[in-house]
């Protein structure tokens, strides 16, 4: 099918910068894979410019060519042009859902329908998922492998624990520390039904630390899925339900997931008609925040002889820029043995959706970090993003390997004492 150029959106000045150098060829992971030109940032934006001026057909082998990318953005880092490719990326999937090109797969586009609920919604899905555990049901399902579908299949085996959420809106500091004021806490979707033990440890540590916590009770799933398949209409609505949910409230909004804090920080990029700027400015993740704080005398960290191995998710390495944070934040456990998992510089293959909508290229991309992890004889990894989190556990599971996969702030909170 071709795309008549007047019907486009697509920004071709900002492709226009790209000089076709190739210095992002052997950053980018799918690449890796293949090594085809077309599976390579500058090979995509080839195609997307001969789409956007009607020299190339939105075929099946474009779309899968595009379905591919991961959007981890480590081109965006090294390119000397500074193009935007993640702002070219969703501009032309946003032409292709426009156009009934989208090939997001069903369930897929079930489970962002289901993120993206309101919040009284998301808390009769966590509790449904929290019986269907409990009970006994997933187990059953699980042993009889009745799923209907391959795609069913795997939503399920990425399904963690799932608890049932802690229902107050404010959290007071703690009473033997100074107060220093109080902080909001953006939970998501993803984070708030499969990540509970985050965000507890995310409360306890910030009350420890002086803070109240305020969880607004209207926020909503940030919008990146959304926004990184073209649904662009989506996007916007969750954005504005969570600027209005924060209201004007000045404190620091605490994400406890690295892709939701750079999505929510890149509000103003993707929002003209709303005042995001203020609201981007107060973002911080949690990681950041807890790699800059001075603990009070009153705490300390009891001492862990445990090897642990930081994974570095792909947009707070290549975006916010934070890739140290999580180091850090874990120096003040005494005696942590801390390394970065090697290949940090890669993709896992999570990707938001990717992991679900591109099964195959997802698995081979997360072989080459559970055989790092399986050489680096680890006791625990930690990452700061959910969706790396569920994919890799996923990986090591299948693999038959017990290693706790969790954020460090809850390796952080495990380890926080009183002083005697």
């Amino acid at each position: 099918m071709r795309l008549p150029v007047a019907d486009s959106p697509f920004p071709t000045q900002l492709a226009d910068r790209c000089v076709m150098c190739g210095l992002c060829i052997p950053h980018c992971p799918t690449y890796g894979l293949s090594q085809s030109e077309n599976e390579s940032p500058r090979g995509r934006i080839s195609l997307m410019m001969g789409l956007a001026r009607g020299q190339l057909e939105a075929d099946s082998e474009f779309l899968q060519h595009l379905d591919h990318c991961l959007g981890c953005r480590a081109c965006e880092g090294i390119c000397p042009s500074d193009v935007p490719y993640g702002t070219l990326l969703n501009s032309q999937r946003q032409v292709l859902k426009q156009q009934g090109l989208s090939t997001l797969p069903w369930g897929t586009r079930l489970l962002m329908t289901l993120l993206a609920s309101p919040p009284a919604r998301l808390k009769h899905i966590n509790n449904w998922l929290h019986r269907y555990q409990r009970w006994g049901a997933a187990k059953l399902v699980a042993l009889l492998g009745y799923f209907g579908s391959a795609h069913l299949k795997r939503l399920h085996r990425y399904l963690p624990p799932v608890s049932k959420p802690n229902t107050l809106s404010l959290y007071p500091a703690d009473t033997k520390v100074q107060v220093k004021g109080k902080v909001n806490l953006f939970r998501g979707c993803a984070s708030r039904l499969f990540d509970q033990e985050t965000s507890d440890a995310a409360i306890f540590l910030l009350r420890h630390l002086g803070y109240a916590v305020n969880i607004p009770d209207k926020q909503v799933c940030c919008g990146a899925m959304h926004r990184n398949e073209g649904d662009i209409e989506a996007s916007q609505q969750l954005a504005s339900a969570n600027i209005t949910a924060f209201g004007r409230s000045t404190d620091p909004i605490i994400s406890t997931a690295s892709g939701c804090t750079t999505h929510l920080k890149e509000y103003p990029q993707h929002n003209d008609a709303l005042d995001a700027e203020p609201f981007s400015q107060q973002v911080v993740d949690i990681s950041d925040f807890l790699s800059r704080v001075e603990w009070p005398k009153q705490y300390t960290f009891e001492a862990m002889d445990k090897k642990i191995a930081v994974h570095e998710p792909c947009l707070q390495r290549n975006v916010l820029k934070q890739g140290q944070s999580a180091y850090s934040m874990l120096s003040v456990i005494p005696n942590l043995n801390i390394q970065p998992l090697n290949g940090n510089q890669f993709c896992c293959g999570a990707a938001g959706t990717h992991m679900f909508s591109q099964p195959e290229q997802a698995d081979a991309l997360l072989n080459p970090k559970l055989e790092a992890i399986d050489k680096q004889d680890i006791d625990i990894l930690v990452t700061t993003n959910i969706g790396c989190a569920l994919h890799i556990q996923a990986g090591l599971k299948q693999r038959g390997r017990l290693i706790e996969v969790i954020h460090p702030a809850t390796l952080l909170a495990r380890q926080l004492r009183i002083k005697a």
